[in-house]
This record gives structure tokens, sequence and C-alpha cells, in this order.
């Protein structure tokens, strides 16, 4: 029995014939990730040749992190985190303070959209919260702690 042909095939971006301006189109998906993974799309939109983008300058989800507010910032005894939506499992918050350590754990508990976190006992200056929000995703916040 002959051995069947192996299928040649060119990745998009070593096929130059794909990867011109004309040819690209954007579908954008915008999904809620704190749904148990179910990852349900909330908004699309078509968007035909759109302009390349000359310089990529980071690789966080910004629509999560955009979604997730924390206030006010900078804080002076406490700061509040707010979800988009509730919950639907438990959401774990670590605060790092600039050496890497971390000062503060809590978590928002399912069902609940917001926490409080108090920072009258941290020393003024400038922190990282991290909010798991499932998936194996980290959003991260610069918090600003000032006591006036």
């Amino acid at each position: 029995m002959p051995a069947e042909p192996e299928k040649q095939s060119k990745p998009f971006f070593k096929n130059p014939a794909l990867y011109t301006s004309a040819a690209l189109a954007v579908v954008v998906f915008v999904q809620s990730l704190l749904d148990n993974n179910n990852k349900t799309v909330v908004q699309t939109q078509y968007m035909g040749t759109p302009r390349m983008p000359t310089t990529v300058t980071g690789a966080e989800n910004i629509f999560t992190s955009n979604f997730i507010q924390v206030f006010p910032n900078p804080s002076n005894k406490e700061f509040s985190v707010q979800l988009p939506e509730n919950a639907k499992q438990q959401i774990n918050l670590r605060l790092w303070d600039q050496i890497g350590k971390v000062v503060h754990e809590s978590l928002i508990p399912e069902g609940a959209s917001t926490k409080t976190v108090g920072t009258g006992d941290l020393p003024a200056g400038v922190y990282v919260l991290h909010v798991d929000i499932g998936n194996g995703s980290t959003v991260r916040k610069k918090i600003v702690v000032v006591h006036e």
C-alpha cells in the first residue's frame, strides 16, 4: 500500500499572498472570563481591513483589565475592588509591595462583586494588586497608598 503524500501547507505568516492589508480582517469577540470558563460571547464586531499596528506595547488582557475597577486610587485608608459582574467563582486578591512581598491576601466570594481592602497599616508607596480571575488569568492593577 503506497504511503499517503504529505500535505504541504504554509503557515499564515509565511504566505505573503495572505499577509497583505487588503486580505486581512479582524473579528473581535468580547467574552466574560468570570463565567466559570464558559467564555460567553457578550459582543462581537467585524472590522474589515484594519490598519496594521506599528508597535505592540503589552500583552495584558485590556478588556478584563479595564472592566475591573479599583477606587479611590491613590488611597488613604482603604480602596475597593469592583468586578464588572457578580463573581461566578471565588476571586483571589493579593497585594504586593515594591520588593515583591505579599502584604495582603483576601478574596471576593462567589456571588459578590466588590471587596474593600484596608491600607491604613501599610506604608505609603506603590503596590501591585493581583486579581486572579480564574482560567490561569491574572489582572494586575497599580495602587498608590498615601497617608494624608
